[in-house]
């Protein structure tokens, strides 16, 4: 992917997520009186929820760890 496609589905994938939970609060599904603690929380839980769909495979997954720890991401 090109950085701008990288930016692309970043957005695309987070927007969806956002999107979606800003609907479940005006629809009254979120408990009025949650704070920013369980906000975050329940932010959190929806992007790992959504965003994975699976274990990586293992040779994936060592890479990605060690990108991540080598760029400080």
């Amino acid at each position: 992917m090109s950085r701008q496609e990288q930016a692309d589905f970043i957005c695309g994938l987070s927007n969806s997520i956002v999107e979606e939970m800003i609907k479940l609060i005006h629809d009254g599904h979120v408990p009025a009186d949650w704070d920013g603690w369980l906000l975050r929380e329940w932010l959190a839980n929806r992007m790992r929820d959504q965003a994975c769909f699976g274990i990586l495979p293992r040779k994936e997954s060592k890479k990605y760890k060690n990108d991540v720890l080598i760029n400080n991401l």
